[in-house]
């Protein structure tokens, strides 16, 4: 959504190219920041961890709304970064346990 807004497009699925969703995932970090594991945001003018923004901005209507679509063509990249966290997460000795659908 943000991106759609700086490039004065609206958001629809025809923008989640492989190729800018490859881009979107790289401003993506899953590690520990201040004493515990989140996910820190750096692209498009954000540099912020999600636990400060999850109840807040990520709750607006602008971003809400699109979550079907987002979450429907990104099934495979959610996958990946949740496995990558998952790695993480059992080298530092956490028990990890998901669940998902499909």
């Amino acid at each position: 959504v943000t991106y759609c807004e700086q490039q004065g497009t609206p958001f629809g699925p025809e923008v989640l190219t492989p190729a800018l969703l490859a881009n979107f995932m790289g401003m993506l970090v899953f590690d520990k920041f201040e004493g515990g594991y989140d996910i820190k945001i750096s692209g498009l003018g954000l540099d912020c961890l999600v636990s400060e923004i999850a109840n807040t901005k990520l709750k607006e209507p602008r971003v809400s709304k699109n979550i079907p679509t987002v979450a429907e063509f990104t099934q495979g990249e959610v996958i990946n970064f949740a496995g990558a966290a998952t790695s993480k997460l059992c080298a530092d000795g956490y028990n990890v346990l998901m669940e998902g659908r499909a």
